[in-house]
């Protein structure tokens, strides 16, 4: 998969429509350019709600079946992370186990892993890992990976040490079939604003680590975590910088910073860098 240009309309679907989901449901409604296409809640009071707030427009599901079923491009990945809780706090369930969640709670296509839940990510791992794939037919669309380094840090020798952490990411991603691995932009949580070097230090960071990933032809994407991340003129002036195809973003719609309108972050991403995937 390479960059996408920019789109005419933005389709979103939504994985839990309770107070959070509604929230953010009439938030995207009222923003031109973005279509709400489908909702998958277990309640049916919920896919009421969702059904009145875009006047009978969304499709809803108890589960992601609809939208996965659909003969084209667009599908929904189940993202590990929107079930953290039930991995570190109850222990249901392993990475192993994410391919048989997927297709039997959900039936959903597709995993974004989250490389904290790797319990030892050895050649025999993975293999277990791409078997189970096949046996409950799925795919490994990415990685979020946290904890790897700063990759915007004012020392250099420790950005670019977080560039090499990131690397065997990159192997582990290319090895189960995955389009990409999700990084942390780093820099400041305050103050950002004054920091005149941010951008070209990290993007220093990315192209290293990108150059690492051209071999195995996969995607770098950054994701808004707060602070300088979640600021949309640095996130497309990162993007410019950087000017690679195999980098892009991968927006989390509900983080922003506070006092941040919602709309303003996701429309100045979406019209300004053209690379939102």
């Amino acid at each position: 998969m390479k960059a996408a240009s920019k789109n005419d309309q933005i389709g979103l679907g939504f994985i839990g429509v309770g107070i959070r989901g509604t929230y953010l449901l009439q938030g995207f409604q009222a923003i031109a350019g973005v279509r709400p296409v489908i909702a998958a809640d277990v309640y049916d009071g919920h896919h009421t709600n969702a059904k009145e707030i875009t006047k009978g427009a969304i499709l809803t599901t108890a589960g992601a079946a609809l939208a996965a079923a659909r003969p084209t491009m667009d599908d929904i990945s189940l993202a590990a992370w929107s079930i953290n809780r039930s991995f570190f706090g109850a222990h249901r369930w392993k990475n192993l186990d994410l391919p048989r969640i997927a297709r039997e709670q959900f039936n959903i296509n597709g995993i974004e892993f989250v490389n904290q839940f790797f319990e030892n990510p050895m050649l025999g791992y993975l293999n277990q890992l791409r078997k189970n794939a096949d046996t409950y037919g799925v795919r490994f669309v990415l990685i979020m990976v946290d904890g790897e380094g700063d990759m915007s840090a004012c020392d250099k020798k420790e950005r670019m040490q977080a560039a090499i952490a990131h690397r065997k990411w990159v192997d582990i991603a290319h090895y189960l079939g995955c389009h990409a691995i999700r990084c942390n932009m780093g820099g400041p949580r305050q103050d950002w604003k004054q920091d005149a070097d941010l951008t070209s230090r990290s993007a220093e960071s990315f192209n290293n680590l990108l150059e690492y990933a051209r071999q195995a032809d996969l995607n770098i994407l950054i994701a808004n975590h707060g602070g300088a991340s979640s600021d949309a003129d640095v996130v497309v002036r990162l993007i410019k910088a950087v000017d690679n195809p195999n980098f892009g973003t991968l927006p989390d719609f509900g983080n922003i910073n506070p006092g941040d309108d919602n709309a303003e972050v996701i429309l100045g991403s979406r019209t300004s860098t053209g690379s939102v995937r």
